[in-house]
């Protein structure tokens, strides 16, 4: 069944007012428009229902402005695009990381080790003062390659919950390294 603009608009508007029937229809609607969008660029680190699901909590979070939106189909589509980017640069930042470790040199001196063993001191403390699940999120993910469902599964935390830890804790890694560059 293809919603017609008018019935669109009318779905906006009580989805703006915070009606989840309304939100159920728009979801159950593009959803599957969703999925077979996303399927074609994702990775082994997120599912394309995990794609589309962050598109719609996004989508509700934001629904007071669902009212000024011209075009449903064009405007989710392209908040999908924009999370599958998100996740690739991730996947880039996190390739760029592990071949930084892997690359360090091989022949350090004295002050080179030192140096080393002062940040990684620092970094040990940074960590131990994070919550013990997001260290174990930030771990999981750098260290082990597992997924975001792999560790939701272990934590028995939401997939957007452990996105969202991992993105907090990473951000307060990217600040520590570039403290200590």
């Amino acid at each position: 069944m293809k919603l017609r603009p008018e019935q669109e608009l009318l779905l906006l508007r009580r989805i703006a007012d915070g009606d989840h029937g309304a939100f159920n229809t728009l979801y159950r609607h593009y959803q599957p428009i969703l999925l077979q969008y996303c399927r074609p660029f994702i990775t082994m680190d997120v599912s394309e229902e995990e794609i589309v699901q962050e598109v719609f909590v996004e989508f509700w979070e934001r629904r007071e402005r669902a009212v000024n939106i011209r075009n449903v189909k064009s405007y989710l589509l392209q908040t999908a695009k924009n999370k599958l980017l998100n996740i690739h640069r991730h996947v880039l930042v996190v390739e760029r990381m592990k071949q930084e470790f892997q690359t360090l040199p091989k022949q350090e001196t004295a002050e080179d080790k030192l140096i080393f063993k002062e940040h990684y001191a620092l970094f040990q403390n940074q960590m131990m003062a994070i919550n013990p699940t997001k260290r174990q999120i930030f771990e999981g993910r750098i260290f082990d390659d597992k997924s975001n469902k792999q560790i939701a599964t272990e934590t028995k935390l939401s997939e957007s919950m452990v996105k969202k830890h991992f993105k907090h804790v990473k951000s307060l890694f990217e600040i520590f390294v570039k403290k200590y560059q």
